[in-house]
């Protein structure tokens, strides 16, 4: 899912649209870039991690390392595309 595509809002909170995909994590990454900063954040109870561009909305102050947010998804802005891969059969 590219950056882009994933928001995040403070706390657990629902501000946005309810046909967003919604995920609980904790910023576990803060990077500084030319258009601002871009988080990592690892989804609660999953093994996979989601980046986002900043700013967290609904934030008072700079969000950090360690901060709960709410991960929104809207559905619409992701592309999906087929990739050849090969199956290998037990027989």
């Amino acid at each position: 899912i590219p950056a882009d595509a994933v928001r995040l809002e403070c706390g657990i909170f629902r501000r946005s649209k309810q046909r967003w995909n919604r995920w609980i994590g904790r910023i576990v990454l803060v990077e500084q870039a030319e258009l601002g900063n871009v988080y990592t954040v690892k989804i609660h109870g999953e093994e996979w991690t989601l980046k986002s561009h900043g700013p967290v909305v609904g934030a008072r102050q700079p969000s950090r390392v360690w901060d709960v947010v709410n991960v929104v998804v809207d559905p619409q802005t992701v592309e999906l595309s087929m990739v050849a891969s090969d199956f290998i059969t037990n027989q």
